[in-house]
């Protein structure tokens, strides 16, 4: 019984210091472990800080490259909307001049749409023709309405509509009835497409004008008929030596039978064939400011010899 006890005993001690060896091993195995996970999470650490700072450095350089980009940008933006405003205010100032000149022209000048109804007219239409502004905007004036007055209506919007240029002189009537003559000139006007988007139509007061280069036409009538009845030979040059008119007298004493066939016979070959300067002279006519020349000349006509 004893020796069992004792037995017992001593495998119990053996077993127990077997133990105590392995739970020491262990110990030993979980101590290296934990050492090797701390040294794992220092290098872990050691890592994520290195990567946080280039993460940063990064993060920086990106925030300033972006910050001088977004300045650039800016700076470029506010550079080209000054530009805008600049052209703007050029044009806009251009626009007014352009306005001024319009409305202080001495013309009467009209815009129409493209259908010829009346925008806009100028202080001297209204002065011409004693309408308002508001009584013709919005109507076609009389060259755009086919009304049986006039009958070049079609024409005049022919013409026009394909781009071009039309103008004439018109006898017209102002509000008053009283009639005058006017050139109309109408031109299409433009935009950026290079469409057709307005007429411009300038209507210039001619009959005064007029009155005058028809009083001159009847001076000139009137002065040819009194030259051509006179018992002396008359013939009138021009500035190149052209003959422009004889009169029946100098046709008979240079031996033809009536005017044209002189005029022809002289106008077929040079001035300095026929006529010849024996004197010249010069003098400076007070009442009409004109310095005149007057020449001494010998006519020679051999195909009728004399």
């Amino acid at each position: 019984m004893a020796h069992d006890q004792v037995y017992v005993a001593e495998t119990l001690a053996f077993y127990l210091k077997q133990v105590d060896g392995i739970f020491n091993r262990i110990f030993e195995i979980e101590r290296k472990i934990s050492y090797d996970i701390q040294r794992s999470v220092v290098d872990v650490n050691e890592t994520s800080i290195t990567v946080l700072k280039r993460y940063n450095r990064l993060k920086y350089i990106s925030l300033l490259l972006f910050t001088l980009f977004a300045v650039g940008i800016t700076y470029l933006v506010i550079i080209q909307i000054s530009k805008i405003i600049i052209f703007r205010k050029k044009a806009e100032l251009n626009s007014k001049k352009l306005l001024m000149a319009v409305e202080q022209s001495p013309v009467a000048i009209m815009i129409t749409n493209t259908r010829g109804v009346t925008e806009y007219v100028n202080d001297s239409y209204v002065i011409k023709t004693g309408y308002t502004k508001k009584e013709v905007t919005g109507t076609r004036p009389y060259f755009f309405s086919n009304n049986g007055i006039y009958d070049f209506s079609e024409i005049v919007m022919a013409t026009i509509q394909v781009g071009n240029t039309w103008s004439g002189e018109i006898e017209t009537r102002n509000k008053a009835g009283i009639t005058y003559w006017e050139r109309v000139q109408i031109s299409p006007v433009f935009n950026e497409s290079n469409t057709i988007s307005n007429f411009i139509i300038i209507r210039e007061d001619i009959t005064e004008k007029r009155q005058l280069t028809e009083s001159l036409n009847e001076s000139i009538e009137n002065l040819k008929i009194i030259t051509e009845n006179l018992p002396v030979g008359i013939l009138v040059v021009d500035d190149k030596q052209k003959i422009l008119q004889i009169n029946q007298t100098a046709a008979k004493t240079m031996g033809f039978d009536n005017i044209d066939e002189a005029r022809h016979y002289i106008n077929s070959n040079s001035y300095s064939q026929y006529f010849e300067t024996m004197a010249q002279s010069h003098y400076h006519h007070v009442n009409s400011g004109l310095n005149v020349l007057t020449l001494e000349e010998r006519l020679s006509i051999p195909i009728n010899n004399i």
